[in-house]
């Protein structure tokens, strides 16, 4: 697809109408974790700005947005509910095995 043709976008609608839709909410009972993994700052940002967007619109603020790219960290609470952690590739890589990324790749499916 083209620049500008809305690949971001249809990408987050997707995401979240799976955790939405999923069978009884069960994605929700299991604090499900999504990570959604660029290779740019840049993406990560566009990524975070458009699922805020839709999250917003679509009034389902009870899943939370983790920004890990660039300077931003991940913060314990993120356990405790539904999440799409936004990653830069190289930060991920880095720090991929300290406990905070233990506990979350026991909960996670990546797009």
């Amino acid at each position: 697809m083209p620049t500008g043709s809305g690949k971001t976008r249809t990408a987050a609608e997707i995401i979240l109408d799976f955790i939405r839709m999923s069978s009884t909410r069960s994605l929700y009972q299991e604090n499900i974790k999504i990570l959604w993994i660029a290779q740019s700052e840049e993406l990560c940002f566009q990524a975070m700005k458009t699922l805020k967007w839709i999250i917003e619109s679509k009034n389902t603020r009870d899943i939370k947005i983790g920004n890990f790219y660039g300077n931003n960290t991940i913060d314990k609470d993120i356990l405790d509910s539904p999440a799409i952690i936004i990653c830069g590739i190289q930060k991920l890589m880095n720090h991929y095995t300290n406990n905070l990324w233990s506990d979350i790749r026991n909960q996670c499916y990546f797009v």
